[in-house]
This record gives structure tokens, sequence and C-alpha cells, in this order.
């Protein structure tokens, strides 16, 4: 199985993290400097209360706003007077950062505390325990089971926990002294939560650069390389230290080792190139992610029908490759080459079995009736695009 190589470096004064499988570069993200990470748990002020838009906006800080819907609301963690069945301004309450602020969009919070870890997730949101779906059926029965031995229904009372994906290899004492940990971590916020002050952070988490190393099974990451001393030590604090090295060969710079101006500019380009000679024109824009896959100037020797077939396909595989790489999110519309409703269906099929790959959920939609396929891809983290 081919390895993760983590390269982290500046590019333009703004600092990266390049991920590697085998010799091709699979994801590129900023590391971010914000206040809040997601995950970040602290008490908010509801600032305003929108019916119409089934929704509050949560001052986090002075000035700093984030949306919060109501189907994420939880009254339980309502801190300042008994809930009466609505949500007013002034109130206090606990939230937790679901994501980051990007282009003209604020933070987005929830009421519903969770602690996530590389194995599991504890959470205040269902009850019992559960397994990612991305588990195979007998790993995900077992794993279950195993954990209901160890840990009694009373321990897990009015929390859930989830077993991730990278638990399928993981030792079970490991899984079991994670699960333990963070229940114990969990009560304890809550405990603390009625008596903390206004912007109080409870519970910060690591770094989401480090965060987004760990969504990979760390049994996967053969090295992590940086040329910065900064970085190295949070990799080496966060339990990588094993895996981290500092690199400081001043005669043959990170940089150029590894030609990482190339690989971004290649990861932020318009036009992207498909083996057969066609291409794929990517344009984000405010609402929106658009795809045009074009033929380009292949000429194949088999007929035209098959020609575009291969283009179609070719551009799928290197669409879902895209997603992930410049972490495209929200809605996209892809323009394949013209295809009846049998050839739809095959490229629906194919999309769908390549997204599942993806540890960032993904809901293939289907062809429109103007023969756009229209798909969504999770928000979390900012896209490459973002400033």
């Amino acid at each position: 199985m081919n390895k993760i190589n983590v390269i982290i470096s500046k590019l333009n004064n703004e600092s990266f993290v390049f991920e590697y499988l085998d010799t091709q570069c699979h994801k590129i993200y900023k590391i971010k400097s914000d206040e809040y990470g997601v995950g970040t748990i602290l008490i908010g002020r509801i600032k305003d209360v929108k019916q119409e838009l089934k929704c509050c906006f949560v001052e986090l800080g002075e000035g700093i706003i984030s949306y919060l819907a109501f189907s994420d609301c939880n009254p339980h963690f309502l801190l300042n007077r008994e809930y009466d069945g609505k949500y007013k301004q002034g109130d206090e309450i606990l939230v937790r950062i679901t994501r980051l602020p990007s282009k003209n969009k604020p933070y987005s919070v929830s009421m519903n505390v969770e602690i996530s870890g590389r194995l599991s997730v504890i959470s205040s949101r269902g009850e019992g325990i559960f397994a990612s779906s991305k588990l195979e059926k007998l790993t995900r029965e077992n794993l279950i089971t195993e954990v209901s031995k160890k840990f009694s229904d009373e321990v897990l009372s009015d929390i859930s926990c989830l077993i991730r994906t990278n638990a399928a290899n993981a030792d079970l004492e490991a899984l079991f002294e994670e699960i333990s940990k963070n229940i114990n971590l969990y009560h304890d916020i809550v405990s603390k939560a009625p008596s903390r002050k206004l912007y109080s952070v409870l519970y910060k988490p690591e770094a989401d650069f480090l965060l987004r190393i760990k969504e990979n099974n760390i049994e996967d990451i053969e090295k992590i390389v940086t040329d910065d001393p900064v970085y190295y030590e949070q990799v080496c604090n966060a339990g990588l230290e094993p895996l981290a090295s500092l690199y400081n060969d001043k005669s043959m710079p990170l940089n150029i080792l590894y030609n990482l101006d190339k690989v971004y500019q290649d990861a932020t380009a318009k036009k992207v190139y498909l083996d057969c000679g066609g291409y794929l024109v990517i344009e984000p824009t405010e609402a929106l992610t658009v795809i045009d896959v074009n033929s380009g100037k292949y000429i194949g020797k088999k007929d035209n029908k098959q020609c575009i077939s291969l283009v179609n396909r070719q551009a799928a595989i290197m669409i879902c490759k895209q997603l992930a790489l410049r972490n495209i999110s929200g809605i996209v519309i892809v323009d394949f080459i013209n295809c009846n409703k049998e050839e739809e269906k095959e490229l629906l099929n194919l999309m769908k079995s390549l997204t599942k790959t993806d540890k960032t959920k993904v809901v293939v939609e289907g062809f429109t009736s103007l023969g756009l396929l229209e798909l969504t891809r999770q928000k979390i983290y900012p896209s490459i695009y973002e400033k």
C-alpha cells in the first residue's frame, strides 16, 4: 500500500501542508491562524434571533459573529436561565465551532457538544454506540460489540459514541482509552460551563492542520517533514514525533526539493489536463463551483462516441481527485460532454463509487434535466482558493 508523505512549508509568506500519496500530491491546505479552530467549545451570547431564517446569530467574542441553525440548538446548554421553548437575545449558551469563516460567511456553531478523537467521537447528539458507515459491516459490528462490553449504558447515558474509520486497525485498548478520556473530558466541560464567564473557552482542540493530518490512518503516514521549527514542535507535541523530521539543508530548500511552487500553481490552475488530451475547466464562484469537461484536441482511432466516453470517464476520476486536492465544497455542477441516459447512469455510478473514499461527506445528487451533474461536498475547512 502506498504511504503518505506530509510536507509543511511556506509559500509567499503563507504556510501550507502538502500531502503526497506515492509521488502525487493529493491534498493541499493552508495553516490558518484563526483564534478559534474547528471543535473549539466556548460560551457565546445570542445577539439576534431570526425566526424567518430559522437561526440565531451568536457572538463568540467582541465583534466575532457566528451562525447557529435552530436544528443545531440544544436547550440543555442554555446557561443563564431555564428553557421556556424559545431562545432570546442575550441568552448565554455553550457552543462548538463546526465551520471556520470563509469569504463573506461567518463561523458556524452548534449547541451539541462534541469531543472528537482520532478513533472516536463523543457527542451530546443522540445516545448509544455507533460506528462509521465506511467500515466493513463485520468490522463495524465487532467494534460496536467490544465497546458495548467495555462501557455500560450508564456511562454512555445521554451521550453517544461514534467509532471512526481509523479504528478499523487500531488496538482495542487504545480505542477504549481514548473513549474513556473523552467521556471524562465531556462531563468536565459540561459541569464547568454554568459557572464560567461569557466568551470563556472551555476546550480548544489541536490546531486544524494537525487534525487534518490525523484524519489519515497514522499507520499510512511514512513521514512528516517541515523546515519550520515551530511546526516541527507542534507536530511532535501532537504525538507524531516518530514520524517528524526538521529539514535544514540550506543548499537545497524544501520548496525546491519538492517543487512546491509548481505543485501549488497546478492545484489552483483553471485548466486541468487529462491523460487522453481532454481537460477540465474549474470555475469557483460565490454560490457554487462549475466544472466543464472538454475533449480538447483528443482524436482517437475509435469512433467519436467511444472518444467522448473515454474523456468523460477520465474527467470523473480527475474531478474526484480535484475535489479533495483543492478542498472544494458546497454545490458543484459538472458539465460532461454530451451523453445519453445510459451513459449518464454509468457516470453517476462511477462518481458515487469514487467519492466513497473521500473522508469529507460527498452527496452525488444526479443529472438535472439539462444534463448537468449536481453534487454537494460538506464544508468544514476553507478551500485552497480562500484567503
